[in-house]
């Protein structure tokens, strides 16, 4: 009996001793993050909840694994990731094998080269934007990895290229500083396999190339429902409904308003009179939000504080003007917004409600679908679209059924015009309408989707949809 319990307590102790010698291995592991956009969840699993999302390039530490997910840790937050999502440290190549600290640790700098330089979470131009340092910054070194600085500034960490940092003790840069890297991010093209890139925001523009399903593009700007992209060495515009930005891309596009110097306010405001403002109710005028979601800042420029942000159909009273911004009210909200992003008049022109409607609808795509849900927190389909609407002065039903039979006007499938409503019914349902979606354009439709779980595009010539259309209705 003395020799099982001897036998029975010698493996338990090993057992231990595996368990403590594995969870050790992984606390000194280090990783980042190798898709564009991942979920932290609070277990090993799709069933529990989401801690965080977390973007390519992430640096993170691997403290176990449990299911085919790492428990991971970044920041001050811990959570699970699948294993297929982290790169370990032994297998990325964030760092190039040659790079080497050559940087003593808080050397101090000063950043050079432009009012717009990129501060990336890695060491490359491959990593997500972080920060936007300008010419002249103080800056502490941490350390080198290539031909990148990692540098600390304003309690923040992060990378910025060698060529536009200047070392104490040094004159100029290490090498010449190359174009400044403009981009705000990556995109994925839909839609089908010949989209057009042009050579302008518009179909008036000659074509510069065409691009398929799952290319990946670098996006540079957004003009009037056209992303500015950069691919294969060329660059062109797309029309913004086959394009689907990664996580943040379209919050960084909305920060990237032209900076107005204040010098240039200030004479402005002295060849006016000081008469650029008027008091609420004396001479303001009305006005509604447009081109999705926009800034309003403390003063007119991109350098002043953010103070709010509205999403197009939202209603301003614009109090005045100065040097190409408008001074806005917003109930207790005062700010500037930049005057194109702003349509004078109490109601926007019908003509131009549908297109307002796709582009806010695109900034829900992913948001969850909830039975009955009519509101950004979750959204069915006759929800989605009331919702939309309603931003806009319209006010729908809240069933699909509803909106087909006593909204808008019956308009033919070959008429189609972005944000038209189209409506559909299901197999074995006796042909009665079931489901609602927006039409955007090109075939696509975005809409709540029940059996996804979220807000999703598709496409009217996918089999699905082609076979169980009903028809279509125009709101405005």
């Amino acid at each position: 009996m003395k020799a099982q319990h001897k036998i029975l307590r010698s493996a338990l102790v090993s057992g231990i001793l595996a368990c403590v010698m594995a969870v050790s291995a992984y606390a000194a592991e280090s990783g980042v993050i190798s898709a564009d956009v991942v979920n932290a969840r609070k277990g090993p699993g799709t069933n529990y909840d989401r801690v965080e999302q977390l973007a390519k390039g992430k640096a993170v530490s691997v403290l176990g694994e449990e299911n085919g997910w790492y428990k991971i840790k970044w920041n001050n937050s811990t959570g699970y990731v699948a294993k297929d999502y982290v790169a370990l440290s032994n297998a990325a190549a964030s760092v190039p094998a040659t790079s080497s600290s050559t940087a003593a640790p808080s050397a101090n700098a000063t950043v050079t080269g432009g009012s717009t330089i990129n501060v990336r979470s890695g060491a490359g131009t491959g990593y997500a934007r972080i920060a936007l340092l300008g010419t002249g910054k103080r800056v502490a070194i941490l350390d080198k990895s290539g031909d990148w600085y990692h540098i600390s500034f304003d309690g923040k960490t992060g990378y910025i290229s060698a060529s536009y940092l200047i070392p104490d003790g040094s004159s100029a840069p290490a090498a010449p500083a190359p174009a400044p890297d403009t981009s705000v991010g990556n995109a994925t093209v839909k839609g089908g396999s010949s989209i057009n890139v042009r050579s302008g925001p518009g179909t008036g523009y000659g074509r510069v190339a065409t691009v398929g399903t799952g290319k990946r593009v670098t996006v540079l700007a957004e003009e009037g429902g056209w992303f500015k992209i950069e691919f294969d060495g060329k660059s062109g515009y797309i029309l913004g409904t086959y394009v689907t930005p990664d996580a943040g891309v379209l919050d960084k596009l909305v920060s990237e308003e032209t900076a107005v110097p204040a010098s240039t306010a200030e004479a402005s405001q002295v060849e006016a009179g000081g008469a650029g403002e008027a008091p609420e109710g004396e001479g303001s005028r009305s006005g509604i939000i447009t081109g999705g979601t926009v800034n309003v800042r403390s003063g007119p420029g991109t350098d002043y504080e953010r103070v709010s942000k509205v999403t197009t159909g939202k209603k301003v009273t614009i109090l005045g003007e100065e040097n190409g911004w408008f001074k806005v009210s917003m109930g207790e909200v005062v700010g500037y917004v930049r005057n194109d992003f702003i349509y004078e008049g109490d109601s926007l022109p019908a003509s131009s409600v549908g297109a307002q409607v796709v582009a806010l609808a695109q900034q829900y795509l992913g948001t969850r679908y909830v039975y009955g849900g009519s509101s950004p927190s979750g959204f069915d389909c006759s929800g989605f679209a009331m919702y939309l609407y309603k931003q806009f002065g319209y006010s729908l039903p809240h069933t699909a059924s509803g909106q087909f039979a006593n909204c808008g006007v019956k308009v033919s499938r070959d008429s189609l015009m972005p944000g038209d409503l189209v409506f559909f019914t299901s197999p074995g349902n006796g042909g009665r309408i079931n489901h609602v979606g927006i039409y955007m354009g090109g075939g696509d439709v975005i809409h709540a989707r029940y059996s996804i779980g979220r807000v999703h595009i598709n496409n009217l010539s996918e089999s699905y949809y082609a076979k169980n259309y009903v028809g279509a209705v125009r709101i405005a």
